[in-house]
């Protein structure tokens, strides 16, 4: 059952603990932990969900590779291993939220005016940092974000139940999923020697293991 908010300041009374979440998980307090937990608990209750309560069914796509994603990963339990935590690095401050196969989902996004917000609520606190952190504690949701239902292109498939065939790579002999291969003129090839990989060789020796 989703959490009742408070009806003196309209939050869900338990986000300090969800904040308490992903602060441990992110490292420290900041802006984007806060917007990220409050972006994803409003996402989770508009599905009827409970926020930081796991639910196997739930996929979150989210869309900035920043603080806010570790928040929306202590939230919402998602995470990246299960598949069911989708890092798309747009660069905007905004995820999706969808449950089980249904293309039907919620995207949430921030609004850029409560920065703004920020700076006019709390013009006492020296920095930004800290009153952003402060105003995105105490901002209505309508003035922290705009919500919408969209429609997934694919609906979200666990990978963990579907074959996953292997192959190795003609170029390194490294064995790699079949499905994220890249198909040249020498076979199918692994990512990374089909050119999109994110390292150079070194000159220096490889890296042994203690007592190889």
């Amino acid at each position: 059952m989703t959490p009742k908010a408070d009806s003196a300041n309209g939050r869900a009374p338990d986000l300090e603990r969800l904040y308490a979440r992903a602060a441990d998980l992110h490292g420290h307090v900041c802006p984007g932990v806060i917007l990220g937990t409050r972006m994803a608990a409003l996402g989770m209750e508009r599905l009827g969900l409970t926020p930081g309560v796991p639910h196997e069914s739930l996929t979150t796509f989210v869309e900035t590779a920043r603080c806010a994603t570790d928040a929306v990963q202590a939230t919402t339990r998602c995470t990246p291993g299960r598949h069911s935590l989708r890092v798309l690095n747009f660069g905007k401050m905004a995820a999706t939220f969808s449950i089980g196969a249904g293309e039907d989902a919620v995207r949430v996004v921030a609004r850029e005016s409560s920065r703004q917000a920020a700076d006019r609520l709390h013009p006492e606190l020296e920095g930004a940092r800290a009153r952003q952190v402060a105003a995105y504690r105490e901002l209505p949701d309508d003035q922290l974000f705009t919500v919408e239902r969209v429609r997934l292109k694919e609906p979200p498939v666990d990978p963990h139940k579907a074959p996953r065939p292997k192959a190795v790579c003609p170029r390194c002999g490294e064995v790699f999923d079949e499905r994220r291969g890249v198909r040249t003129s020498g076979g199918l090839e692994c990512a990374p020697c089909a050119g999109e990989s994110y390292f150079d060789a070194a000159a220096d020796p490889p890296v042994m293991a203690p007592g190889a």
